[in-house]
């Protein structure tokens, strides 16, 4: 009875008849026969419908609280009348322009790395990915890449309960914008300059053989660190005002607060921080050309190598196979993280 005097008043006028088969019914509930009329043009909502459906009425099962079940009528009443303004003179050419950023993001993007993934195919595939110094380059540029997203997440982390801290705890909310632009700065200064002072400085010191590949992960955390803090930061704030107060209480504090209380809103935006810093800095090349003087060079530098040298077959074989690393590697990264004490 509820449902046809819902439908009674918003659809007082008849003229055809349709009513939806039950779906996902374990007892077979049948709906009310009560005709649905799409709402005409005198009358304004805001809920239009894509594509032009028609209205629709469904009957479906839900479980509600544990073993008690309820068959519910679930209608859904839809419209066609656009909301005001959708037919203005603008409204069509902002589709258009919508389509072709779209549609040019997509070519600039893609044809690139289709055209690698050609090239490379056609390339001399066996030869180059049994080639020894492939892998090692390889080894070195995923070790390089662990690191630099080990520091970065440590550092955003750090920054980011502290910038809580400041505003729950010692009321200081305007603190907080100066700890997330602390964690910003390395945006305004570029990783070559930084780059070069310690490369400056390992040539003064005698040790640019030995820590080589830690200095290389230590610039490329910087550059990654604003990322995973503006991803993890907002979340954890966010969290601490919802469920400061409780943990209070209940004296809640340390690991254990982390591991309960904050680790679960955190857990996917820092799974994709460090996901794609992970990525960044497994595909990175300027610094870790500036460093290369030992030979251990990366798998990005041992690419502009191939290239420079015009053997450019081997050098889109290197592509796809830096292509397909930075791909598993997000992904591997995102779904470990994610799952991560969940």
């Amino acid at each position: 009875p509820s449902i046809a005097i819902l439908h009674r008043v918003i659809r007082p006028s008849i003229d055809n008849r349709r009513t939806a088969l039950p779906s996902n019914s374990m007892a077979q509930p049948v709906p009310p026969d009560v005709p649905i009329l799409r709402i005409t043009a005198r009358i304004i909502s805001f809920a239009v419908t894509p594509l032009c459906r028609s209205p629709s009425m469904e009957t479906r099962m839900f479980r509600i609280f544990f073993e008690i079940r309820h068959c519910v009528a679930s209608t859904c009443s839809t419209s066609d009348v656009p909301i005001p303004n959708d037919n203005a003179p603008n409204a069509l050419l902002n589709r258009a322009v919508d389509v072709l950023l779209i549609t040019l993001s997509a070519l600039f993007i893609g044809l690139p790395i289709a055209t690698v993934v050609v090239a490379g195919l056609e390339g001399p595939l066996l030869r180059v990915i049994l080639d020894s110094a492939l892998w090692s380059a390889t080894a070195r540029s995923l070790g390089i890449a662990l690191i630099a997203t080990l520091i970065a997440s440590v550092l955003a982390l750090g920054l980011a309960m502290t910038a809580r801290r400041l505003v729950l705890v010692q009321r200081r909310p305007g603190a907080t914008d100066l700890v997330l632009l602390a964690g910003s700065v390395s945006l305004a200064v570029p990783p070559m300059v930084i780059g070069t002072g310690l490369f400056l400085w390992a040539l003064m010191t005698g040790t640019t053989e030995v820590i080589t590949l830690l200095l290389i992960a230590l610039i490329n955390a910087l550059m990654v660190l604003p990322y995973a803090l503006r991803s993890i930061a907002p979340v954890l704030i966010d969290s601490g005002r919802r469920h400061h107060k409780l943990c209070e209480q209940l004296g809640l504090q340390g690991w254990q607060r982390f591991r309960r209380i904050d680790w679960p809103a955190i857990r996917k935006p820092t799974a994709f921080a460090v996901a794609l810093g992970s990525a960044l800095s497994f595909g990175d090349m300027g610094v870790a050309a500036l460093f290369d003087t030992s030979g251990a060079i990366t798998l990005p530098v041992m690419l502009y190598h191939r290239m420079s040298a015009y053997r450019f077959d081997e050098a889109a074989v290197t592509a796809l196979v830096l292509i397909v690393m930075s791909m598993i590697l997000f992904w591997a990264l995102d779904r470990i993280v994610g799952r991560w004490l969940s």
